[in-house]
């Protein structure tokens, strides 16, 4: 489910570095199970989208995270787990319609309260978001369990694609709260 974000950081020289060292790694029993590995040559100092600080870390993030909206190799915006959206004339107000039946791997369910708790934290000035401008949340509202109302401070060019960026990626409120990081990605029921 990935392909849609990792693409953009996979160059072909990035492609055949991942290829070779999958197969210097080789597919032990671990491997048999179901389990990838990646190398990474430094620590991560965060596995929380919002407070993503390199692409590093962002491509780490980009395994376990989704976004609402997908940025195209093309520049164009695309729904993801947002399905669609209006924009009010004054182009302060977004009205985000969202995918039905998709749940984190906790178990918590993906609805309009997730995602007023992500961006709740990324107005909070007590969050650390390195990539806050693109975001000027003044409010978001819960219209119904599908659908999220975004007031914005001001009009921002680049908010839907910025819905697309590691730092707007989706974590499961009960993953945040229980101290256990980013958490992993989502189920996505037909």
């Amino acid at each position: 489910m990935r392909t849609h974000r990792t693409r953009r950081f996979l160059s072909p020289l990035g492609f055949v570095a991942l290829a070779a060292l999958m197969i210097t790694v080789g597919a032990g029993p671990a491997d048999a199970a179901g389990t990838f590995r990646v190398a990474v040559g430094v620590d991560l100092d965060t596995v929380d989208p919002a407070q993503t600080t390199t692409t590093t870390v962002a491509n780490m993030v980009d395994y376990v995270a989704e976004t609402l909206t997908s940025l195209g190799a093309d520049g164009k915006v695309s729904p993801w787990l947002a399905e669609s959206w209006t924009v009010s004339p004054d182009g302060l107000t977004y009205t985000l319609k969202l995918r039905k039946g998709v749940t984190f791997h906790d178990g918590t369910p993906f609805d309009a309260k997730a995602v007023k708790w992500n961006f709740d934290r990324l107005k909070d000035t007590q969050v650390r978001v390195p990539i806050r401008a693109p975001f000027p949340l003044k409010e978001t509202e819960v219209v119904d369990a599908s659908t999220v109302k975004v007031t914005l401070t001001k009009p921002s060019a680049p908010f839907i694609a910025a819905l697309s960026w590691t730092t707007s990626a989706l974590i499961s409120s009960a993953r945040q709260q229980s101290n256990c990081g980013a958490g992993p990605a989502f189920d996505v029921g037909d």
